[in-house]
């Protein structure tokens, strides 16, 4: 049966599973539902499990796949976790769900990455090569007020006043990821290219403080201030851009559904990473407040956090959740 066809013959049975899961995900699970609407809700998981397997076998298009796939996986999850608190949904979304997301959409993430790391690279380079390429990015103010934060005589590293408390600059830098969260994810919606600017942008300030100080020679005072932070923060930077990205791309190439149709399917895996990625920000605040800024912990201590907090964030985005998918694949 070619492509087409399977997806005419079924394509009801999907739209309607899809309606039963929003109405089940929102009372946690479906166990407020009458059981007649369960049953019903069964039997199209275990139909569209099955057209799962097929589509697989004979080699329909990923995006067909994927749709299939995401309908079971949501369906195992309002099957197998009916009766858990919210609590414990939270606890699902960190442990599986969200690691699960950010690998499905693993290529708008390497988009975003690129559009992040390139302008970075190019800056460096040309800062390092000759230094006064940095004011092709930063202004003298702000060139002199970013030495100023990063000198060895400050009380507390990367702080513009040093007696300002450490729960005034979370809030600071809560507030200002968030911003910057919200930039990159908001934008990706005018078909892509907004985000991707502001992502390169945000690549090319960053680059331009690093390299800049590391210059002058406060290179060890910059590196060991944004080790801690830099892989929870660059992270969340870039899956808010992939996410926006993804938005983008579902109007730009729809494929064989309407616009608005594969927006909102785009949309729902969107903001699923954007919750994430705003947990990170939120983290990454707590731990350069409290602990990048600190004086007299030595640098190498700070590397040596910094480095771990890399391998466990990308350890986490390639492996978790992966036992999960295999057995809700298993049941197909």
């Amino acid at each position: 049966m070619k492509q087409s066809a399977f997806e005419s013959a079924h394509g009801d049975l999907w739209l309607s599973f899809e309606n039963q899961l929003a109405k089940f995900e929102k009372v946690a699970g479906g166990r407020s539902r009458g059981g007649g609407e369960r049953d019903q809700f069964v039997t199209e998981f275990e139909q569209i499990s099955k057209q799962l397997a097929i589509a697989k076998t004979r080699g329909y298009s990923l995006e067909l796949v994927d749709h299939l796939n995401e309908l079971v996986t949501r369906g195992h999850f309002v099957l197998h976790h009916s009766q858990t608190s919210p609590l414990n949904n939270i606890v699902t979304f960190f442990v599986a769900s969200f690691a699960h997301e950010v690998r499905k959409a693993r290529y708008f993430v390497a988009v975003a990455a690129s559009a992040l790391l390139l302008p970075a690279l190019v800056i460096g380079a040309m800062i390092q090569y000759s230094p006064h390429y940095v004011t092709s990015v930063l202004s003298s103010a702000e060139i002199q007020q970013i030495e100023r934060m990063y000198s060895t005589t400050q009380s507390r590293i990367g702080r513009e006043r040093s007696g300002a408390s450490d729960i005034a600059a979370f809030g600071f830098y809560v507030y200002n990821n968030t911003q910057i969260g919200l930039t990159v994810f908001a934008t990706g919606v005018l078909f892509c290219l907004p985000s991707i600017l502001a992502l390169g942008f945000n690549g090319l300030f960053i680059s331009a403080i690093i390299n800049h100080l590391s210059v002058i020679g406060l290179g060890t005072s910059v590196w060991s201030f944004v080790a801690g932070h830099s892989a929870l923060e660059l992270s969340a930077i870039v899956l808010s851009g992939a996410a926006g990205i993804m938005l983008g791309y579902a109007l730009i190439h729809p494929g064989s559904l309407p616009r608005r149709e594969a927006l909102r399917r785009a949309g729902s895996s969107a903001v699923k990473i954007v919750l994430g990625a705003a947990f990170m920000f939120i983290v990454a605040a707590f731990i350069e407040a409290f602990w990048s800024s600190l004086q007299f912990v030595s640098p190498e201590i700070k590397y040596l956090v910094g480095a771990c907090l890399w391998v466990l964030t990308l350890s986490y985005f390639l492996f978790a959740g992966r036992n999960a998918n295999r057995e809700t694949s298993s049941r197909t």
